[in-house]
C-alpha cells in the first residue's frame, strides 16, 4: 500500500503528533511505501520506502512549532501527491497542507483518514480568556480588553469552531486516541460509524541511560524523590503548576525536560520563587530521555487539554505511578488510586498535586503496586499494536466524495492572528 502522511512538523522534539507519525512511518515502511508532507527547510529526503517533502511555512508566537500557510499550498501539495499516487491519505490536521491534501483526495477519489489530536475548543478558549500577548498597547487595551476577549470568544465559537469540526464530518474515517475525544466528536455530530478509537503508541522497554547515571549527571542524590515532566515548554502544558507544586515541596526534586516558547518565563518563575529543587534539562536524546523516566519516582502532567498524552503514557512501561489533571485523554490510562492519581481542576489543584506526591514519597509499597499496574497497561500501547490498528482502518476505508469547503475560514483566522501579533 502507498500511504501519505500530512502533518505540520516532523522534526525532533516537536510534539506527540510528530512522534506518533515517525513511529508509524518506521513500522509501516517495512512493507509499504510512505510519503510524508510536512514543513521545514525546503528539502526532499528519501530513504528506503520513505520520501519526505518539506515546505516553508509561517509560525505563530503563541506556538512557534506550529507551521502553516495563510493560503493552503494547493499546487505544491497536489504535485507531491500526484507523483506519489497514494492509496490512502492520513491527515493530522485540517489546516493549510491538510486542506490542500483533502482537495487532492476528493479530485482523485482517494480515501482520507484524519486523526483528531488537539482540544482546540478548550485550548483556544482558555487562551482567549487568559492568554498574555506581547502586542502594541493600543491592541492590548482594545482587542485584548475584557470586552474584546469576550467578543473574540463568541467569534471563535460561531465562526471558527463550526468549520473546524465540519472537516472531520467530511472525512472518510476519523481516528481518536481516547474515549473522551470519541465522545466529543460524536457530540459535534461526526458520524459515530466513522470514528475509530486508536491510542497513540509508546515505546516498550526501550534502551536507556541507567537511573544511577542520569541522577549523577544532573547532580541528583540517589536517595532523592524525583518527579518528572516531559513535554514542550508551552502554555497549554501548564508547567507553572508544577513549579508552584515544587514551591510547596522543597525536599522533592522536579525534573522538567524539553524546550519551548515558555522556557524563559518558567525559568524566571523558578528564580522569583528562589527554588533549588527544579531542574530544566532542555532537549534530551532518546537514551537520556528514557533514562529520566527510569530515574524518576513518579510522573506529573497538569495539562487538561491532552487528547492522549504520549509523554505521560510512556511512564507505564517504566512502572511509574502518574499524577495528572482529571481531564480528557489521560483518563484512558490513569486509573485513579490504581496506577496513579487524578487531580481536579479547582482552587486546591496545586495543594492536591503536592499531597499526592507526599503520599507516594512516603509509601514505597504503594509506588511498587501502582507501578505494576502501569506495566500491565503498557503492552496495549505498543507501536506494533497501534500501527496494525491504523493499517486495518486504511485497508477498509473507502472514499465518500464529501468535500470540505471551509479552508478559507482558517486563512482569515491566520491573517487575524498575524495582524495582532499572536
Amino acid at each position: 500500500m502507498k500511504i501519505a502522511f500530512v502533518l505540520e512538523n516532523f522534526d525532533k522534539d516537536s510534539g506527540s503528533v510528530s512522534e506518533l507519525t515517525k513511529g508509524m512511518v518506521k513500522e509501516l515502511s517495512q512493507e509499504n511505501k510512505i510519503l510524508v508532507i510536512t514543513y521545514g527547510e525546503k528539502t526532499i529526503e528519501k530513504r528506503k520506502n520513505i520520501e519526505i517533502r518539506r515546505l516553508k511555512g509561517n509560525s505563530l508566537k503563541i506556538h512557534p512549532m506550529f507551521k502553516f500557510n495563510i493560503i493552503p499550498p494547493y499546487k505544491k501539495v497536489y504535485r507531491f501527491l500526484e507523483n506519489f499516487s497514494p492509496d490512502i491519505i492520513h491527515i493530522q490536521t485540517p489546516l493549510s497542507i491538510g486542506a490542500a491534501s483533502e482537495y487532492y483526495a476528493r479530485k482523485n477519489k482517494v480515501p482520507v483518514v484524519s486523526t483528531f489530536h488537539v482540544d482546540v475548543e478548550g485550548m483556544f478558549g482558555i487562551l482567549i480568556k487568559k492568554g498574555k500577548f506581547k502586542t502594541p498597547r493600543l491592541i492590548e487595551k482594545t482587542v485584548f480588553s475584557r470586552k474584546g476577549r469576550d467578543l473574540l470568544s463568541r467569534l471563535m465559537k460561531t465562526l471558527v469552531l463550526p468549520p473546524f469540526y465540519s472537516f472531520y464530518k467530511k472525512m472518510d474515517a476519523v481516528t481518536s486516541p481516547s474515549q473522551a475525544i470519541v465522545n466529543l466528536l460524536v457530540n459535534k455530530k461526526v458520524k459515530k460509524s466513522k470514528v475509530k478509537k486508536i491510542p497513540n503508541f509508546i515505546e516498550i522497554n526501550p534502551p536507556h541511560m541507567s537511573k544511577y547515571n542520569f541522577r549523577k549527571k544532573w547532580k541528583i542524590s540517589q536517595q532523592d524523590f524525583v518527579v518528572l515532566h516531559v513535554g514542550r515548554l508551552s502554555w497549554e502544558k501548564r508547567i507553572e503548576k508544577i513549579i508552584e507544586t515544587a514551591n510547596l515541596l522543597p525536599d522533592v526534586k522536579f525534573v522538567i525536560t524539553s524546550k519551548g516558547s515558555q522556557k524563559e518565563e518558567l525559568e524566571n518563575l523558578v528564580k522569583k520563587l528562589k527554588l533549588k529543587n527544579v531542574i530544566f534539562t532542555g532537549y534530551l536524546d532518546y537514551n537520556e530521555l528514557y533514562g529520566a523516566y527510569s530515574a524518576c519516582d513518579t510522573f506529573i502532567t497538569p495539562s487538561p487539554y491532552e487528547t492522549f498524552n504520549i509523554s505521560a503514557a510512556q511512564s507505564l512501561t517504566f512502572k511509574k505511578p502518574i499524577i495528572g489533571a482529571n481531564s480528557m485523554g489521560i483518563l484512558d490510562f490513569i486509573h485513579d488510586n490504581e496506577n496513579g492519581f487524578l487531580v481536579n481542576l479547582d482552587e486546591n489543584e496545586v495543594k492536591n498535586y503536592a499531597k499526592c506526591i507526599q503520599i507516594l514519597k512516603h509509601s514505597p509499597e504503594l509506588r511498587r503496586k501502582m507501578g505494576r499496574h502501569s506495566k500491565r497497561l503498557a503492552s496495549t500501547f505498543s507501536r506494533e499494536t497501534v500501527s496494525k490498528q491504523f493499517f486495518e482502518v486504511y485497508k477498509h476505508t473507502k472514499p465518500s466524495g464529501e468535500k470540505w469547503k471551509n479552508a478559507y475560514v482558517f486563512s482569515l483566522f491566520f491573517i487575524f492572528l498575524k495582524m495582532f501579533g499572536i
